[in-house]
């Protein structure tokens, strides 16, 4: 299906609360999560035909839907997973707060890794758990900065600030640069958590 990417659309418009009525007109917001290109027509589409229905009530999680998680996880990440694991949340924010709530308790260790999307940064308020950070390190390359795990300093941040680590949140692409992780960093993170976590891991 075609599609132009180049054609701009004025989201500046008067009673609206968005990222470009939200800034100063000189501030140029490039959220990766609300991005400027029109939905697709498959989209646009099915919620029509959601509107011309007329009845806008709750919907549940569909079959499809969770069954299409359980073969793209076990396609991608080789992941067996049962339908039955699979949860429907509202968003992810919402989704990795109540896994903070379900996982640890209050005293517990969160690690995590900045530069990371904003809302890592409050999920420790959601429980009273300790925030541990393992700072990025940032390398400039070729006219851009890319950011490496320093396992020094994450091994550092482990049990760190006088609390256990509990909870390890990892963000994969890094939304301040798309920076994304590849297979060598996920494997390396693994041995590590498979050598320091086995206890709360069995």
């Amino acid at each position: 299906m075609a599609y132009n990417f180049n054609r701009v659309i004025n989201r500046r418009l008067p009673g609206k609360h968005n990222k470009w009525t939200y800034y100063p007109p000189d501030v140029l917001p490039m959220w990766v999560a609300d991005m400027d290109f029109q939905a697709p027509k498959p989209v646009l589409d099915e919620m029509r035909g959601l509107l011309d229905h007329g009845v806008l009530g709750y919907e549940l999680s569909a079959q499809a839907a969770t069954e299409t998680v359980v073969t793209r996880m076990k396609k991608l990440y080789n992941w067996k997973i049962s339908p039955e694991m699979v949860i429907a949340t509202p968003g992810i924010v919402k989704g990795f707060y109540t896994a903070a709530r379900a996982i640890c308790a209050p005293g517990d260790g969160l690690l995590m890794q900045p530069p990371v999307y904003f809302p890592f940064l409050k999920t420790h308020e959601q429980g009273g758990l300790v925030r541990q950070l393992a700072p990025l390190t940032a390398t400039a390359r070729k006219g851009r900065i890319d950011y490496e795990i320093d396992f020094d300093v994450f091994n550092a941040a482990f049990d760190s600030e006088n609390a256990k680590t509990r909870m390890f949140l990892f963000c994969n692409p890094l939304l301040s640069d798309l920076h994304h992780f590849f297979i060598s960093d996920h494997d390396s993170l693994f041995i590590f958590f498979r050598q320091c976590c086995h206890n709360n891991f069995k």
